[in-house]
């Protein structure tokens, strides 16, 4: 190992060591700057044609952690409370002597970086920065759509903010010859318009002269089969090539009547995508001695799932989950009529639920504040504030700790029990969206905001049937109790003891979350 480590590494080796491993972070066989050992042989191959000399696994290995410390020195140096420049064209830092003497007390080797800089240092940030997802494209149920310019703005904003770019940078011009770029996934191929159609895809076919709009005579269908298509497509997640043969229409066609629906159902979920009651105790919960009286004031429950995604290979790592795969991460609220009552998206799938309800609830985008004592149950990633409940932490909770082990024990426990069994209201509200749409499983490469319209449209959709015919079949075969359904605001039940109530504008402070807290304790002692 002291072999390996004395080795000097020529520039250019380092140069294509640092590319490959930026290829890593993007297909995701490098996550939060972890690699395993079968990572290292597959990177001592490929370097072997075009490195100066053959790299063991070892070395790369070593070579790995040598480049993360650096980085790491280096950027806690730019950091430095005394403040240093840094100019990334030379790469060098400059400073005062006294601000280097004092960045040589907190680390006597810092002084390695004077004379030069960090090479590759931009490329590192990728490597071993974490991902901070940006919400550029985040986009509410209850604001109408963007249009046509509003959605190129976004993707254009979306390119230049929200990755980590550079002069030069992976993919670009002014790269050594020689050097290995990450795979793309490259929206404007030929395969991929034949998929998407040239209305989600913009750019023109690889070696043909763009269409003329004025001189082209386009083929208009009426509504009904407009929306056939769209279920099709939408519901069974089929090919437009075999949607055309099946509809005996162009791929085009299909692709410009896909698009219509999709925009009409944009400006549609502001009507079906709404909080319907606010008074009075919902059946579903009147009906249960499990929930009532203790839960009387819940008008809902809110939680965020995964959908996935078809990203551009540079935007990957802002979309891995936890399980390494590209999403989206949705947040959303629904009644215990299983409709939604707000959606929220466009955030990436690094994002956290706290973060996610914190933007949506704090800018403008439409979210309804429950009032007059009433909330929403939600799982332990959302604050405990007025207006949501969440259970207790550090106590079994989920439904699966309770099956085939020991009764809940203790008032907490035995809140943490009944809390759950409400909240899956929402968890099988996400099951019967993602049963009935399969393209929320099997996204095509689409646009990022033509993805997004997707999900807003089966979200409506959902509501739509639910509304018009609760003893859908899918609706009713999730789980095994049957959705209550209700045209007429809920009856009045007995409001003694209601939740704290509030004026409906958010509140994060302190004494909103110790009076949450209590009535919380109030509920569960009373058990």
């Amino acid at each position: 190992m002291s072999i390996e480590k004395s080795e000097k590494w020529p520039p250019e080796d380092e140069y294509l060591f640092v590319q490959l491993l930026v290829q890593c972070v993007h297909n995701g066989s490098i996550i939060r700057g972890t690699a395993n050992k079968a990572l290292w042989v597959r990177l001592a191959n490929a370097m072997a044609p075009s490195a100066s000399k053959v790299w063991t696994p070892g070395q790369l290995s070593s070579k790995y952690g040598r480049l993360r410390k650096e980085h790491s020195d280096f950027s806690a140096l730019l950091n430095h409370e005394t403040g240093f420049g840094w100019d990334p064209v030379l790469n060098t830092v400059f400073g005062t002597p006294t601000q280097w003497e004092r960045a040589k007390m907190v680390d006597s080797k810092i002084g390695r970086f004077k004379a030069k800089g960090c090479r590759n240092y931009e490329e590192l940030g990728l490597i071993f920065d974490r991902p901070t997802a940006t919400g550029i494209l985040r986009r509410s149920s209850a604001r109408s759509p963007p249009d046509t310019d509003e959605e190129a703005d976004l993707m254009h904003r979306m390119q230049t903010e929200g990755i980590h770019v550079w002069d030069g940078g992976v993919g670009r011009k002014g790269q050594p010859e020689g050097h290995l770029s990450p795979t793309f996934v490259d929206l404007d191929s030929p395969q991929d318009e034949e998929i998407c159609g040239p209305s989600f895809v913009r750019g023109r076919r690889r070696g043909k002269e763009p269409m003329v709009e004025a001189t082209r005579e386009y083929k208009e269908l009426d509504v009904e089969e407009s929306v056939a298509i769209f279920l099709v497509l939408t519901g069974h997640c089929q090919g437009q090539r075999i949607v055309a043969n099946h509809f005996q229409h162009s791929t085009e066609t299909i692709n410009r009547h896909y698009n219509k629906v999709l925009k009409a159902l944009g400006h549609l979920a502001k009507v079906y995508i709404k909080v319907r009651h606010r008074t009075g105790v919902h059946p579903h919960v009147q009906g249960n001695p499990k929930y009532y009286p203790w839960f009387k004031d819940c008008i809902g429950a809110v939680d965020g799932t995964h959908i996935k995604a078809q990203i551009p290979a540079e935007h990957q790592r802002l979309f891995r989950d936890r399980k390494n795969e590209c999403t989206h991460n949705i947040m959303a609220i629904c009644d215990f009529d299983m409709l939604f009552t707000f959606v929220y998206a466009g955030w990436e799938g690094t994002a956290n639920d706290g973060r996610i309800f914190k933007d949506a609830v704090t800018t403008d985008q439409g979210f309804e504040w429950p009032t007059d004592g009433h909330y929403y149950v939600a799982d332990s990633a959302y604050p405990c504030t007025q207006g949501f409940l969440p259970p207790y932490k550090g106590e079994r909770y989920h439904l699966s700790h309770f099956r085939n082990r020991p009764l809940p024990c203790g008032y907490k426990e035995l809140f943490n029990f009944r809390h759950s069994s409400l909240r899956m209201m929402i968890e099988n509200c996400f099951a019967r969206l993602k049963r009935r749409w399969r393209i929320l499983y099997d996204m095509p490469k689409y646009l990022l905001t033509c993805q997004l319209s997707i999900i807003m449209a089966c979200c409506t959709l959902h509501n739509f049937i639910g509304t018009r015919n609760p003893n859908d079949q899918i609706f009713n075969g999730t789980d095994a109790a049957e959705p209550e359904t209700s045209e007429q605001p809920y009856a009045y039940g007995n409001n003694d003891e209601a939740g704290p109530s509030h004026s409906g504008q958010y509140d994060f402070s302190s004494a909103a979350g110790i009076e949450m807290v209590n009535f919380r304790e109030g509920i569960a002692q009373a058990m």
